[in-house]
């Protein structure tokens, strides 16, 4: 089987590389999985983040995204603003035009479309969210709920952007929910711990 891996950035070098592909497939070799949770331990306590690898995403692919991205943004900005954030209240799923998000009371002068994996009500249980190990306010589930369920303003182009995305979201959440089970083995907890969160 032949890996992909994604040349590192040369700041990244410094940061901890987790190879996740043990958890990757339901064939993951036991020593190789606890050499990988304790990694991910290691990496998460000191310095705090890390740099996966062996999560299957084709070079290629990820390369395919950012042109795609560079393609949207090149459009006319009247283009862009048909998918304004402001048309999708509580799901926050849109174009961002220059300086329109706010962090910590700063503007952030980048534009930007948010999208994220469209969920299905049934697929997902947002309740348990809210139960152990969640712990989330049950108040909170309606804004939560809004937000997880709503509908991408996908562009019209480029032609290719939806569906590229989309496979990259289906791809993303296995490694989402292998990283999850390796968390769970680092912790101690048993592997399927995290599943009603994923």
């Amino acid at each position: 089987m032949r890996r992909s891996v994604v040349p590192l950035p040369r700041a990244a070098s410094a940061l901890p590389i987790l190879d996740i592909s043990p958890y990757m497939s339901a064939g993951g070799c036991d020593a190789s999985r606890r050499r990988t949770a304790q990694a991910l331990d290691a990496a998460c306590r000191d310095p705090g983040f890390f740099y996966l690898v062996g999560h299957g995403a084709p070079a290629e692919d990820i390369d395919r995204l950012h042109v795609l991205a560079k393609q949207f943004f090149a459009m006319p900005q009247a283009r862009k603003e048909e998918l304004a954030l402001s048309r999708s209240p509580g799901s926050a799923r849109g174009y961002q035009r220059l300086g329109e998000n706010v962090t910590q009371g700063r503007r952030d002068w980048h534009e930007a479309i948010d999208l994220y994996a469209e969920l299905d009500g049934r697929s997902v249980d947002l309740e348990a969210l809210a139960r152990p190990p969640g712990g989330l306010q049950e108040a909170a589930l309606p804004q939560l709920r809004t937000f997880a369920l709503g509908r991408n303003q996908w562009p019209d182009e480029p032609q290719a952007f939806r569906g590229a995305y989309e496979a990259h979201f289906s791809r993303m959440a296995g490694v989402g929910r292998a990283l999850m089970r390796a968390m769970a083995d680092a912790m101690g907890l048993p592997t399927a711990y995290f599943e009603p969160l994923t």
